[in-house]
């Protein structure tokens, strides 16, 4: 039996996108060890196609990247989403500056992290992405809520 991607408990859908192949690799691999689905991306416009076809509940971009960077794809993909509030947006850069996390959260991602990632950030990040995406599962589903009263 196949298992519907979007229902309640499925596993959570990460696409990882970063210019760099090996920090983008290692980062599915860990995702995957932790019970995510993930894909990845190695730049902006592969990053918006692999996001048409994945629908991911999480998309943690990089920030400077050739062709589109981390922002302009964040703009890409909330285009395309069929919820708004459905998908989480973590910017994760190589950069720290003030300047770069304001841009980041003018641009509308929900989180700014500098790399590497604390281990203990990514599970944090894997639990509100379930929880997320949780809640968008349930209120997709009509007629599952409380029972109402005659």
């Amino acid at each position: 039996m196949v298992r519907d991607p979007h229902e309640e408990g499925a596993e959570l859908r990460v696409l990882v996108v970063d210019d760099h192949i090996d920090a983008a690799t290692s980062l599915t691999t860990l995702l995957q060890l932790l019970g995510c689905r993930a894909a990845l991306a190695f730049g902006g416009s592969m990053a918006l196609r692999v996001a048409r076809l994945f629908r991911p509940d999480v998309v943690i971009l990089d920030l400077d990247m050739p062709g589109l960077d981390g922002c302009e794809v964040l703009q890409e993909m909330r285009e395309l989403e069929e919820t708004p509030t459905h998908t989480l947006y973590v910017c994760l850069t190589g950069r720290s500056e003030p300047e770069d996390r304001r841009r980041c959260e003018a641009a509308g991602f929900h989180r700014f992290f500098s790399k590497p990632l604390d281990p203990d950030e990514l599970a944090a990040l894997i639990e509100e992405g379930r929880l997320r995406a949780n809640r968008q599962r349930a209120a997709a589903q009509p007629g599952e809520g409380p029972a109402e009263r005659p």
